[in-house]
This record gives C-alpha cells, sequence and structure tokens, in this order.
C-alpha cells in the first residue's frame, strides 16, 4: 500500500489518481484525494502546489475542450509527464525560478492546444455523447420489530435497524462504495484507503475509508445522526449550505437538522445510540411517547396509552433479547402502569 505522506510535489504530480483529480475524471479519486488532504494538513503545502502546477498545464483545456477530448489531453500530458516532465518539476522547485516555469507550461499549452486543433481540422476526433444507463439496485428492507445483518462484497457489515431501507447499486464493488440509507444502520465498513465508502441520508454525505459508526435517518424525525465509534468520518450536506464538513472521531456526533440544515458536533452516549445492533432495547430518561416509539419498532405492534396526564414520569432500563411481555413487567416497576394485550394491540393504563 503506498504511503502518500511521504509524497513530494512531483510525487503528486506523477500519480495516475491525482492526475484523475486534478482532471475531475474520476470521482472515487476525487473523493479520496479530498478526504486524504482533510486527514494529512501537515502535507497541504506540497498538496496545493503539485495541484496548481498540473492546472496550469490545463487550463486552457479543460476550459475550451469538449467532454470527450478530457482522456485525449490525458494521454497527452502522461507522455509529456513520462519523457521530461518529472525533471522539470523537481528543477523548478528547487531553485523556484516561476518564470522559467511559466515558459515551459505555456509551450506545453501551445503544443497541446495546436494538437488539438489539427485533429478537429482533420476530422479525425468524433465527439459521441454517451447516454448513461440509469443505476440499478438492491433494496435491503426491514419492518417493525424486523432488524438484519447484511455483508458487501468488500467485506463491510450493515446491521439495519427496524423501519429502515438501504439502496444498494448492483455495481457495488471494491472499488465503487457507494449506499443510500433511510431509517438506521450500524457500519463497520472494511478498511480501504485508495476507495472511501460513502452513505447518502437524506441531504448528509457520510464518507470513511474505515471505521464504525452509526447512522439515524429515519424520514419522519427532525434530526440525522451520524456517531462514530471507531476510527474518522467526514459528514456534509450534500445540497450546500455554506458549512464546511465535519470530521468526527470516536465518541463524537454530528446532529444535522433538517430545518436549518446546518450541522451541529456533540458527544454521545454509546449505549443509548448502538446497544440495538446488539439486540439490546434501552431506555434512558425516556418520556412515554419515546418509550411507545421504541416498543412499537422494537416489537412492530401497536401501543395505545390511557390516562397519559403525567408526561413527567421518565423511563430508565435495559433489555436485551426479552419479550414484550418481560419489557413492559421491567418498566412497570419503573413507573406503575398496568397493560392488557388485546387484538394485536397493547393497552397501557398509567396509575
Amino acid at each position: 500500500m503506498t504511503d502518500f505522506t511521504d509524497y513530494q510535489v512531483e510525487d503528486f504530480i506523477m500519480d495516475d489518481s491525482f492526475q484523475d483529480y486534478c482532471l475531475e475524471l474520476n470521482q472515487h479519486h476525487t473523493s479520496f484525494w479530498e478526504l486524504w488532504i482533510t486527514e494529512n494538513p501537515s502535507k497541504q503545502e506540497e498538496f496545493e502546489e503539485a495541484k496548481a502546477l498540473l492546472k496550469e498545464i490545463l487550463i486552457h483545456e479543460t476550459a475550451s475542450a469538449q467532454e470527450g477530448n478530457y482522456l485525449f489531453i490525458r494521454n497527452k500530458l502522461q507522455a509529456y509527464i513520462n519523457s521530461s516532465l518529472s525533471q522539470k518539476i523537481k528543477f523548478v522547485h528547487r531553485i523556484h525560478q516561476p518564470v522559467w516555469w511559466r515558459n515551459w507550461a505555456a509551450a506545453i499549452v501551445l503544443v497541446l492546444l495546436a494538437s488539438i486543433i489539427f485533429l478537429w481540422n482533420r476530422g479525425q476526433t468524433e465527439v459521441i455523447a454517451e447516454v448513461t444507463p440509469p443505476v440499478e439496485y438492491i433494496v435491503k428492507e426491514t419492518l417493525t420489530g424486523q432488524r438484519s445483518t447484511i455483508n458487501l462484497s468488500d467485506g463491510t457489515v450493515i446491521k439495519l435497524n427496524s423501519e429502515s431501507r438501504l439502496r444498494i447499486p448492483k455495481n457495488y464493488s471494491a472499488h465503487q462504495r457507494e449506499v443510500y440509507l433511510e431509517g438506521e444502520a450500524f457500519f463497520e465498513v472494511a478498511k480501504d484507503s485508495l476507495h472511501p465508502f460513502r452513505i447518502l441520508s437524506g441531504k448528509v454525505e457520510t464518507k470513511v475509508l474505515g471505521t464504525s459508526f452509526n447512522i439515524r435517518a429515519y424520514p419522519e424525525a427532525s434530526q440525522i445522526q451520524v456517531a462514530v465509534v471507531t476510527g474518522k468520518v467526514q459528514v456534509s450536506n450534500t445540497k450546500g449550505s455554506g458549512q464546511a464538513a465535519l470530521m468526527l472521531t470516536p465518541n463524537e456526533m454530528a446532529v444535522f437538522s433538517k430545518g436549518d440544515h446546518l450541522f451541529s458536533k456533540t458527544g454521545f452516549d454509546n449505549r443509548k445510540v448502538t446497544s440495538w445492533k446488539d439486540d439490546i432495547i434501552y431506555f434512558y430518561k425516556d418520556d412515554l411517547s419515546k418509550v411507545v416509539t421504541k416498543l412499537e419498532r422494537w416489537y412492530g405492534v401497536e401501543v395505545e396509552v390511557y390516562n397519559n396526564a403525567n408526561t413527567r414520569n421518565l423511563f430508565k432500563g435495559s433489555f436485551q433479547e426479552e419479550s414484550l411481555e418481560n419489557v413492559l413487567m421491567g418498566l412497570s416497576e419503573i413507573v406503575p402502569f398496568d397493560y392488557q394485550f388485546r387484538e394485536g394491540k397493547v393497552f397501557i393504563k398509567l396509575h
């Protein structure tokens, strides 16, 4: 595995994936380098210098060429790099002579432009409009009272909570790792420093290289939560809000408000957020409405409450792989209430 932290300016420029990033030819390489530089700020100077040098060569081509000519430009660039670019850059980088560099880069630009114009005039360049076929998905869904585990081909494991939906592109692979989530899931992402794993949940994009974390993104909720257990996670607004992407480390949680489309960062109780993945239903200072929501989602049953005037009662407790009746019995010892099972429903009456 390449250690990119040892890269100097010329190493970045000679790297195919970095060239793809600068040319915007490959979305996965773009995602990788954007995430990599946020995690390695000490390489910012060399990174930006290499990016600027490549763009100085390509600025005229990318501004005027059709999309179909990018591969032609890329091949031309690679030929120049292989023959003399690395030596030139090392020389310029050592003695810092920007005038010589600009003259040399301009000469390359003129050669490339002349080549493109010549091919256009000869009619040897054919621009083909490619129609991208619609993406097909494999959909995994859970109903109320259901939870499931999904194993992806790259080794990533996803635990899907009740009333959740995961869409996985049929072309998902170790080189193209992207899924779509509605509801709640816990991810244990297989590490791959070259291919970030992306989860799109509403207006929130979560991007990682290899880590474990929980995402809670139910459509009816006012917030989307991303809580990190191990590793690092980057979250951002897919629609853009002017707010920079957030980097999360273990025991940090990003909370996205659907109202103002902004993130906030906070800590979290790991038991409260992730116990569900271990088949534990967990209550901590939950009022009765939250208890009812959890019971309905966990056990797939409708709950009706009578005499709910006292809303200040808070419930605590955790139950692993227990029946609904045992959970109700345990909760009624904390806050006294009676319960009945009738016609497929649960009826609760507070004392």
